[in-house]
């Protein structure tokens, strides 16, 4: 029978690969310096509001000063920096490349979390699923378009930037990782590990909205950048996509994480979103499904079940 944890975990993954498809249909005519904040901006009110709701802490002062800190780079780079990258990249090469060249992250959290934190090295099948997955977006990176849809530059400058991105969420990842474990085993008279949990989530995002925001009024043409967020439509795919990528979907990661006792398994079934948005991509956005990618999708998956499993 499927877990509660289970569940969580491809809920995820259904409700990012939506928001993703809508965030590259908004990308065609809004900046990414603008999606960024403005998504971070309604998945914090978002967040806020469950947390009144649910009688969240305001304040948890059971971390160290070191921890905060952490919470807070983090915050800066998985919910800012990489995010402003990924949404870019998304835009430059489309959603079903994007979603072959994400299926790097896991190996990516396993050797930051060997650097940083000094965990098991990976193995030689880590290794192994590692060496697939390049391959696999290898495949993709030097895959000749039949359609022409995007010039040469703009599409390895694409590449580079989504592994750029991954680099950075995947440190991002690393040095909450340890917080968020921690904040989960906690046994508070006034408050349970979801509530704790969400209340770490919301703090990682608060930066990652400041310091986009900061970002976008730095650009000499912010009024301009933010005139076509201004239409109702625009705006209305902005609200639809923030509340299920960056609310819902990170609050169904916490759960499954939460009620899951493989944490291999859930990062498999997070992994599902690729898929996902590959068919959304074709159904939605008309983007093309060449050979190609669908023999790198397979070996990608392949890969993360090594990297994860192994």
């Amino acid at each position: 029978m499927i877990s509660t944890g289970e569940i969580s975990a491809l809920l995820a993954a259904v409700f990012w690969s939506i928001a993703v498809i809508i965030f590259k249909s908004v990308g065609n005519t809004v900046s990414s310096f603008v999606i960024t904040p403005a998504k971070n901006f309604i998945a914090i009110i978002l967040f806020f509001l469950v947390c009144v709701f649910t009688q969240v802490p305001v304040w948890y002062n059971g971390l160290m000063p070191s921890e905060y800190f952490r919470l807070i780079l983090s915050g800066c780079l998985g919910m800012g920096i990489a995010d402003l990258l990924f949404l870019y990249s998304l835009n430059k090469i489309g959603a079903n490349r994007i979603a072959i060249v994400n299926t790097l992250e896991p190996f990516a959290v396993l050797l930051m979390s060997f650097i940083v934190l000094n965990e098991t090295i990976p193995n030689p099948i880590q290794s192994l699923g590692f060496l697939i997955i390049s391959g696999a977006v290898l495949s993709i990176a030097l895959e000749k378009s039949p359609k022409k849809d995007i010039d040469s530059k703009s599409y390895y400058q694409g590449i580079l930037l989504m592994v750029l991105a991954i680099s950075i969420s995947a440190f991002g990842i690393v040095l909450m990782k340890p917080i968020l474990f921690k904040l989960g085993q906690v046994s508070h008279p006034d408050y349970n590990s979801y509530q704790l949990l969400l209340w770490g989530s919301m703090l990682r995002l608060l930066p990652g909205v400041l310091i986009t925001i900061i970002i976008l009024f730095s650009k000499r043409d912010w009024k301009a950048l933010l005139a076509p967020a201004m239409n109702k439509d625009i705006g209305l795919r902005l609200l639809i996509a923030s509340g299920l990528g960056t609310f819902f979907a990170l609050n169904f990661w916490i759960i499954g994480y939460a009620y899951m006792e493989e944490t291999a398994l859930t990062s498999i079934l997070g992994q599902m979103s690729a898929i996902f948005i590959i068919i959304l991509a074709r159904i939605f956005l008309k983007e093309t499904i060449t050979t190609i990618r669908i023999i790198s999708m397979c070996l990608a998956f392949i890969g993360v079940v090594l990297v994860v499993a192994g």
